[in-house]
């Protein structure tokens, strides 16, 4: 198969590229993404793992910002890596991002979970079993907490299409309604309630995509996966969907139709929102998920 814009070997047959124009077409998604003028002179900070998405995102990101494909300046950008104290999992990672940052020159910074709160998810597992909706929180509360704390207006993750397609149908099925409208490529920053903005650039693509990206660009990333998703349920649910949604277009179309959908939910106002009494991070009740998280690993 010959790509559909030079004639070159195609290297993505689903949609008909070369390498060259495979790297363009990925790149334009996530331009088309941040190309918004509530964008401009924003301070941005990119949530690294060292898994191919995050690394796609932040070396494609860089691209686009050192080749000027954006209508304006952004005023900061700088990464994030959290090393959750996984055993033969996180300081390889660490390792991978850093070499990442060193290949697009964007600052890295790291929080470590054990340094900081003397808590490793190793730990955690090993006292409350069921870990990956607590790493979750963890890392959701960590990134928000330095955004904010730091000046950032909106925090990139790498969420792509496969996990947007996984979001919806959960939610659907479990009638979570507020919880799928509330799923948005972009957020707002909420500076009353403490909430840094939260931006998708890999919204419109997918796993695969992500891969490819990666692949071709030679940006360094992990292949091995948490040791604890072995059994995520959004593991084994993506692997029963990609059995119906066989193509991206199908996903595409399933995610757009269900963000048209979304017009006609209304957005609930969330009043109980406050303050948590030990952090000051906005919670639905006295104290946060992340506090009780870290108080019941100490209490045990």
């Amino acid at each position: 198969m010959r790509c559909r814009v030079c004639g070159k070997k195609a290297v993505y047959k689903e949609l008909g590229f070369c390498s060259e124009h495979f790297s363009s077409y990925f790149e334009k998604n996530v331009a088309d993404v941040l190309n918004k003028p509530f964008f401009k002179e924003k301070s941005l900070l990119l949530a690294v793992s060292g898994g191919k998405d995050s690394s796609a995102m932040m070396f494609a990101v860089s691209k686009i910002l050192s080749e000027k494909r954006l209508d304006f300046n952004i005023k900061r950008i700088e990464s994030l890596y959290i090393n959750l104290g996984i055993k033969d999992n996180s300081s390889y990672n660490e390792n991978l991002v850093k070499q990442l940052s060193e290949k697009t020159g964007i600052k890295l910074n790291t929080i470590n979970l054990e340094e900081f709160y003397n808590l490793t998810i190793d730990d955690l597992s090993q006292k409350t079993g069921k870990i990956c909706s607590s790493c979750a929180v963890i890392k959701r509360y960590l990134l928000n907490k330095f955004a904010y704390e730091n000046g950032f207006d909106f925090v990139l993750i790498g969420h792509n299409l496969d996990d947007e397609l996984f979001f919806a149908i959960h939610n659907l099925v479990n009638r979570n309604i507020d919880f799928l409208v509330r799923s948005a490529k972009i957020l707002p920053k909420d500076e009353e309630k403490r909430l840094a903005g939260r931006v998708k650039p890999l919204y419109y693509l997918t796993e695969k995509e992500s891969m490819l990206y990666c692949i071709i660009n030679k940006i360094p990333f992990s292949t091995q996966g948490c040791p604890y998703a072995v059994k995520n349920l959004q593991m084994t649910e993506k692997s029963k969907q990609s059995v119906l949604f066989d193509s991206r277009n199908k996903k595409l179309s399933f995610i757009k139709s269900i963000n048209k959908l979304k017009k006609f939910y209304p957005l609930k106002k969330e009043d109980n929102v406050e303050p948590c009494i030990r952090c000051g991070f906005p919670t639905t009740s006295k104290i946060c998920k992340f506090c009780r998280i870290i108080e019941k690993a100490k209490e045990n």
